[in-house]
């Protein structure tokens, strides 16, 4: 009699483990497999706002879905751009506009396109200067205040959101495949963009997206391709400066853009090709720094 009480517990006691096991089990399958829910919050200038991309939303709109489809989450997006406004302007309405902070709290990722029209402003403001060596010391000296607007920004966003991923992208050269033996202009690109990656390098959880390279070579992608676009060039126009009659021919013109990655319309911006190249890069970074995807 004894035995077999005992060995009913026994089997009471086994029942209770594996029951206790299941419910474990479906907990842990449960959490495991819930699906993740992002929140991107996208603040800038005409790159974000998606100026050239008709109305398809530019790559705020594409790293949405392109995250929806490749890690199977819920993605929510906001788009914040302004076009033509520069790092300063940008700055201001973090701090001001209650949308926009709404947006940046709430967020699992931050992107962030700014400083082309900080540099269309210096380019303006010096467009009478003739003198190579006086615009490079002037480059150097706006590049600093590009900078400190830059970590300003920065610094804002952080104090919003002390632990979102911010993806900063760099500016491009819309006007490379035009005149590819201008040098200043190359190199003023380029110092902006290292501007910008020393800047993120400073901050925690913020990283740089280049797309100088694809989006200002457009399909001239060998060295060999960019050598015969510059010799034909030098045969049109071998002046190594920019006048602004030549940029103003460009940017009013209504022909086909040489560049396969840039807009028709305003041969400035992205079309959906060089958009589509943004949310390449984006998302590429996007998943070498996954922590976006855990709750915060």
């Amino acid at each position: 009699m004894v035995a077999k009480q005992n060995t009913h517990r026994w089997l009471i006691s086994i029942g209770v483990i594996a029951i206790i096991g299941v419910i474990l089990a479906g907990m842990y399958f449960v959490k495991t497999t819930q699906v993740p829910h992002i929140q991107i919050t996208a603040v800038g200038d005409s790159l974000t706002q998606g100026i050239g991309d008709g109305n398809q939303g530019g790559y705020p709109t594409l790293i949405s879905k392109k995250i929806t489809k490749e890690k199977k989450a819920i993605v929510k997006s906001s788009n914040y751009g302004i076009a033509g406004e520069t790092t300063e302007q940008i700055n201001a309405r973090v701090v001001k506009n209650n949308k926009v902070k709404t947006g940046i709290k709430k967020a699992n990722v931050v992107t962030i396109t700014t400083g082309g029209n900080d540099l269309l402003a210096f380019f303006k403001a010096n467009a009478l200067e003739t003198d190579t060596s006086k615009l490079t010391q002037k480059v150097n000296l706006a590049a600093k205040d590009y900078q400190a607007n830059l970590q300003e920004l920065l610094t804002n966003v952080r104090k919003l959101n002390p632990k979102a991923n911010i993806y900063l992208f760099g500016i491009y050269n819309p006007l490379y495949v035009y005149f590819p033996q201008v040098n200043l202009l190359t190199q003023t690109v380029t110092k902006w963009n290292q501007t910008a990656q020393k800047t993120v390098s400073q901050n925690k959880w913020v990283y740089f997206v280049a797309i100088d390279d694809q989006l200002s070579n457009g399909q001239y992608h060998t060295a060999e391709q960019r050598a015969k676009l510059k010799n034909d060039s030098n045969k049109v126009n071998s002046s190594l400066t920019l006048d602004t009659n030549s940029i103003s021919t460009i940017f009013s013109g209504s022909g086909k853009e040489i560049n396969d990655y840039l807009s028709n319309d305003d041969h400035f911006h992205p079309n959906h090709k060089g958009y589509q190249i943004m949310t390449n890069d984006l998302y590429k970074s996007m998943t070498s720094h996954e922590n976006w995807l855990k709750e915060k």
